[in-house]
């Protein structure tokens, strides 16, 4: 499928004009020598392994504003992968801090060549929603995959949902959010495919789900809550307990999981001396009456909170919890002993002349990577060649 897309994009490229290709034409091959040789370089140390790519939206998007996207790139380096990101309609591409990549309309190409993360920026139009598609292919490990497919409406309220439920809090805590309770209803639901749902004034940022069955007028509810005495304490220092609840046709015979996106007050961190590193979401398993830790991952900063990513196999009971900074021990300076050693009068060894041997310059080894680079070469000239014979006719 990524092949099918990548054709797309070079004919559409073809279609702005021979005059334009041909002014790109060197640009384009520096591309592929650069990032063949990366590869050859890769190859020739270890060969990566890639798990994913998944791509995150921290917030909804504001009327005409910009925001940005995240590509996460799991897996173990070195890794050289092609990524195809396609944007909706009436969304822009604004740019991106990342080297190797190339605009086509609403796709962008990317080449991530031992890269865990690349960003890149999009302007929102002043109303609507929109879904965020893409894929992958793995250049080191010959595979491919898409990347789950993002619906976002513009203004907030979360992908796909219609009505929303909010209860406010008379008197928040300092570190607690203002907001207690609050709803998503999504029309519909296609298998395999995710969506999410930001919120306002929670702990907890967004909500991403996806199902393996269809599921119609499903109902997100999230909701803060206090740990009841027949619930065991969690790991570490709590910093809050929260509740998922999902409603809607065909609920209890799918398999619904997800991720979320949460923050954590800075200020707690501090007054409790926290480890963010220790930040966890842990999920409460009902039928085993115990908690497990989900892989928790930082995924940015404010001035205000930490913003964190769990990922999660169903929705249940939640608690953020975070362990204190190991305090280092001081070890006293031991005070030096002086030591009387008696002189014994020694004699001189007789020197002996030991023969010098000329050092031996090993045979330089040769390389493979300077081998695949002259391979490379002969392909880029039989190109090169090949165009001009073209432009000759």
């Amino acid at each position: 499928m990524l092949r099918k897309s990548m054709r797309g994009v070079m004919k559409e490229v073809k279609k702005r004009g021979r005059e334009e290709v041909g002014g790109r034409r060197w640009k384009i091959v520096s591309l592929i020598v650069s990032l063949l040789l990366c590869v050859c370089a890769a190859v020739a140390v270890v060969q990566g392994s890639l798990e994913c790519v998944e791509r995150v939206i921290p917030s909804a998007p504001a009327p005409n504003s910009v925001f940005e996207v995240t590509l996460k790139i799991k897996g173990e380096l070195p890794l050289v992968v092609g990524i195809v990101e396609e944007i909706p309609e009436g969304f822009s591409f604004e740019g991106t801090d990342y080297e190797y990549y190339e605009v086509s309309g609403q796709k962008i190409a990317f080449a991530a060549i031992n890269v865990t993360e690349i960003r890149y920026k999009v302007g929102a139009p002043s109303s609507g929603e929109g879904t965020f598609m893409g894929n992958w292919i793995d250049m080191l490990g010959d595979k491919e995959g898409d990347i789950a497919a993002t619906t976002v409406i513009v203004g907030g309220g979360g992908a796909g949902a219609i009505g929303a439920e909010i209860t406010p809090t008379p008197t928040p805590a300092p570190t607690v959010a203002a907001v207690t309770k609050a709803s998503r209803v999504i029309p519909f639901l296609e298998a395999g495919k995710e969506v999410g749902m930001a919120f306002k004034d929670l702990d907890v940022s967004m909500i991403t789900v996806k199902s393996n069955k269809n599921v119609s007028n499903m109902k997100v509810i999230i909701e803060r809550m206090e740990r009841s005495a027949d619930i065991t304490e969690p790991l570490g220092i709590p910093y809050t307990y929260f509740e998922i609840k999902l409603e809607g046709e065909g609920i209890e015979s799918a398999e619904i999981g997800g991720r979320i996106e949460f923050k954590v007050d800075k200020s707690w961190i501090s007054d409790n001396n926290i480890d963010e590193t220790t930040v966890t979401l842990s999920r409460y398993d009902e039928k085993e009456e115990k908690w497990n830790a989900l892989p928790t991952y930082k995924v940015g900063e404010d001035d205000t909170a930490v913003y964190f990513e769990a990922e999660t196999p169903l929705f249940a009971i939640f608690a953020i919890t975070g362990e204190r900074k190991a305090e280092v021990a001081t070890t006293p300076t031991p005070t030096p002993v002086t030591t009387l050693t008696p002189t014994i009068p020694t004699q001189s060894p007789t020197a002996q002349t030991t023969p010098t041997r000329s050092p031996t310059t090993p045979s330089p080894k040769p390389s493979g990577c300077k081998a695949s680079f002259v391979f490379i070469s002969l392909i880029v000239l039989l190109l090169l060649r090949k165009r001009r014979g073209e432009r000759n006719k």
